[in-house]
């Protein structure tokens, strides 16, 4: 049974970094690469920058919440994802929560009332603050 669960372990790095980064690594050259000879933007180079943005993520929330059970499998399913070309997963985020219209108004709604409260209530109390007398 442990022996099992090792073997389960080792694939499941094994598909991690064979399909999440040499893949992903080799096709973000190659898009380059093309990008740089013949000075023609691309799509799938706005999908690889995606989904090295979203994998950083990824990586960043996977440290931060190391003790939820199957984070490890979440990500990697996620990462599978985001690499598949016919799913591209990353390119869907990036539309969905960057591109939105509505999603970046609440966005500026949010930052502008929160820059507002910042003029208005901690500004001024912070300034009559003093660490020492």
């Amino acid at each position: 049974m442990v022996f099992f669960q090792y073997l389960c372990s080792i694939f499941l790095f094994a598909i991690d970094i064979f399909c999440g980064l040499i893949i992903p690594v080799y096709e973000t050259m190659f898009y380059l690469r093309y990008y740089k000879l013949k000075k023609k933007y691309i799509q799938k180079l706005t999908h690889w920058t995606t989904y090295w943005i979203f994998y950083s993520v990824l990586h960043l929330i996977h440290r931060l919440l190391y003790f939820f059970p199957f984070s490890y499998e979440i990500r990697v399913i996620a990462t599978l994802l985001m690499a598949h070309p016919h799913v591209e997963a990353a390119s869907i985020i990036y539309n969905f929560l960057v591109t939105n219209p509505l999603i970046m108004i609440k966005l500026i709604d949010w930052r502008n009332r929160l820059r507002d409260k910042l003029d208005r209530e901690i500004l001024p109390k912070m300034k009559n603050f003093r660490l020492w007398d």
